[in-house]
């Protein structure tokens, strides 16, 4: 199919050329080209009759016609003429900005028997003020803006850096864009030296990565939905000192915020990523055992209802693990229930040992 810009292509390659069709007596008029374009490229025609009248047959010929906006290349524009009644009419060579319109126009010339034989075709630049159309050599006003017509869908052309941005942009759409693997050089109570945890920028989560299939896994995942290898980092201070970045990202794995972003990701991607997203279990399971009695609770928070003690020196398999409040906690089942603990003090006290 032929396109608004094959229109105005061909539009130019008629400069200096009378131009007529077989029902119009009147020669080279301005309503001959548009009548001539549509012959050429749609197979249809615009006669007979008066550029004033085009917009009305252009879309008994099933054409798009505007009013609002900015006409673009290839459009046909129609204004009201000053000085006669028939209108005056032309083909959009380069997408207007509101202030020109770029065109090529047919009996321009202003010779004595116009009305009766026409003109060539000329490249003309108009003035656009309010509906007005102005001739920029004389700054004589032809007429005013009625509107204008396509034939084809316009088709946008966009640039390698507007394609590159656009990728981009896409690839930060993705849910997961954002997201790495890390594993640390020195371990603590928090990270395992030497394990391999996922960085999850969708819910705000540190995940252990239990072996290399589960980074394959994640990481082809990841590849598939941004066109980019996830980042890959090492770090070698100690975990804390990186933990305390996530303070505030909602990094408490176990809740039920977290349990209805799983279920969100069932619909949204692939079942078997969802599987990884349980919470921040670690690549090796680990036990807490407390130095001091602690008080368990419900919730991550020195306000959470007590629900027991965990004596000096009991030890509990670790779940999960959360950030709130200026202390650092873990999570372990007891009874059927989720109970939590707190761990330490961050950047201070340490409750227990992990291992």
């Amino acid at each position: 199919m032929a396109t608004n810009q094959d229109v105005a292509n061909w539009a130019l390659s008629k400069s200096g050329q009378r131009l007529s069709v077989d029902t119009n007596p009147y020669g080279s008029q301005c309503v001959v080209f548009p009548d001539l374009a549509a012959r050429t490229f749609t197979g249809k025609n615009m006669s007979y009759t008066n550029a004033i009248d085009l917009l009305a047959r252009a879309s008994a010929n099933g054409f798009e016609v505007f009013s609002n906006g900015l006409p673009k290349t290839g459009h046909v524009f129609v204004i009201k003429a000053n000085g006669h009644e028939f209108g005056h009419t032309g083909l959009v060579v380069v997408d207007s900005d509101g202030n020109t319109l770029e065109t090529m126009e047919t009996n321009v010339d202003g010779n004595y028997d116009c009305l009766y034989v026409g003109g060539p075709a000329r490249r003309k630049s108009r003035i656009w003020r309010g509906n007005a159309l102005i001739d920029d050599q004389t700054g004589f006003i032809l007429g005013w803006m009625i509107g204008w017509y396509r034939m084809f869908p316009d088709t946008s052309t966009i640039s390698k850096a507007e394609t590159i941005q656009a990728i981009k942009k896409k690839r930060r759409n993705n849910k997961m864009f954002g997201s790495f693997i890390f594993s640390v050089k020195e371990g603590d109570n928090e990270f395992i030296k030497g394990a391999v945890y996922l960085y999850n920028s969708l819910t705000n989560t540190v995940t252990g990565l239990h072996n290399q299939e589960e980074v394959k896994y994640v990481s082809e995942w990841y590849k598939e939905g941004t066109d980019e290898s996830i980042p890959m980092k090492t770090f070698s201070t100690q975990a804390p000192t990186y933990r305390r970045l996530f303070v505030g990202l909602g990094t408490d794995t176990t809740n039920s915020r977290l349990k209805n972003v799983v279920s969100d990701l069932k619909d949204d991607i692939e079942e078997g990523l969802a599987k990884f997203v349980k919470g921040n279990d670690i690549a090796v399971k680990q036990s807490f055992t407390a130095i001091v009695n602690l008080n368990i609770r419900d919730a991550a928070s020195a306000k959470g209802k007590i629900l027991g003690r965990l004596n000096k020196g009991e030890a509990v398999e670790i779940v999960g693990s959360a950030s709130s409040e200026g202390y650092y906690w873990i999570s372990f089942e007891r009874n059927g229930k989720l109970c939590y603990v707190a761990s330490k003090v961050e950047g201070g006290d340490i409750y227990g040992t992990i291992k």
